[in-house]
């Protein structure tokens, strides 16, 4: 059994150690607050979020011309998310691929999920890096720690450039597909990098289309800002917009290390750190973070409706994912 299985069970480790250190009435106490008028208010901007995903999504699919309401966009992001929910890592977002299975093969049809994701993680690396850069000169002056971030976001850069380079993954891949990939599977896989790289070709060649899909992806930001701030008011947390703005991107970066379902564990120390320097106690800080979760589940409980209505087929071919 791979070690990898483990990980989640350290978020789950994290969250049942945070549970143990409070008071699970204080906790309690902080759920009664909640103004439902202002939580339906936060509710509804994380739809507007998942909806300007959805157009995003659209935007990089279009750099191959293809036609994709945005009802089924939507679809396909709201079921992907609800896999992402009950999976480590964002395992659910490559689930998105399969409604693209009738107009695009498998390897262009994962292109526009990859584009996707690398499109967020470069702009949550660099909201985080600008983050934690405001956040350690305020609160706990650190250059090694700075220059910790740096050195990350300097080594993405320089594999998100090679990743982008056909032939350097070609060099990098070829002994995992001579020793690991078995004589019927070779034609199938070898497709599939074709496909892929022939769709990455095509989308470095639609430069407006992706500057337009890293604009979406700020505005995004930006907006997810919003509800969680929306959020933290409907509990009447006193959080300056622009101490979430500053912090919540460090705190995503952390929410998609593959090691906790659903995030639960890693975001509520995350959370708890952070807000422990604007004042707010370690049981507002974890109630407000699995009232994120809440939200999160109502969102995810409309995808798994959805996927029930049109169902993934998990079935590969020439043309399916």
């Amino acid at each position: 059994m791979k070690a990898s299985r483990f990980l989640p069970l350290i978020g789950l480790a994290i969250f049942a150690y945070l549970l143990w250190s409070i008071d699970l009435g204080k906790l309690a106490a902080s759920f009664l607050s909640l103004d439902p008028l202002l939580f339906l208010a936060a509710l509804g901007l994380s739809v507007v979020a998942i909806a300007l995903k959805a157009v995003k999504w659209q935007v990089i699919i279009r750099s191959y011309g293809l036609p994709f309401p945005f009802r089924e966009a939507l679809r396909g992001w709201l079921v992907g998310f609800a896999i992402g929910l009950v999976t480590p890592g964002k395992i659910g977002d490559f689930a998105r691929a399969y409604y693209l299975k009738e107009r695009a093969n498998m390897g262009r049809a994962l292109t526009t999920v990859v584009v996707d994701r690398l499109a967020d993680i470069l702009i949550l690396f660099l909201l985080a890096a600008i983050g934690l850069t405001a956040f350690v000169t305020l609160y706990v002056p650190n250059d090694l720690l700075l220059a910790g971030v740096y050195g990350f976001f300097v080594l993405f850069l320089a594999g998100l450039a090679l990743f982008s380079r056909t032939r350097v993954m070609i060099r990098v891949l070829r002994p995992f597909y001579r020793w690991f990939i078995s004589d019927a599977r070779k034609g199938t896989v070898k497709a599939v990098f074709d496909d892929f790289y022939g769709g990455v070709a095509v989308m470095v060649g639609k430069k407006r289309l992706m500057l337009a899909s890293l604009a979406i992806t700020l505005l995004i930001w930006i907006v997810t800002i919003f509800y969680v701030w929306v959020l933290a008011v409907a509990m009447g947390l006193a959080v300056p917009y622009w101490f979430l703005f500053l912090t919540f991107p460090i705190v995503g970066l952390l929410f998609a290390l593959p090691i906790s379902f659903s995030g639960l564990g890693t975001r509520e120390a995350a959370l708890l750190f952070f807000l422990s320097y604007v004042g707010i106690g370690a049981e507002q800080a974890i109630a407000y973070s699995l009232l994120m979760l809440v939200v999160d589940y109502l969102l995810g409980a409309a995808g798994f409706a959805l996927w029930t209505r049109h169902p993934i087929h998990l079935r590969v071919g020439k043309n399916n994912l």
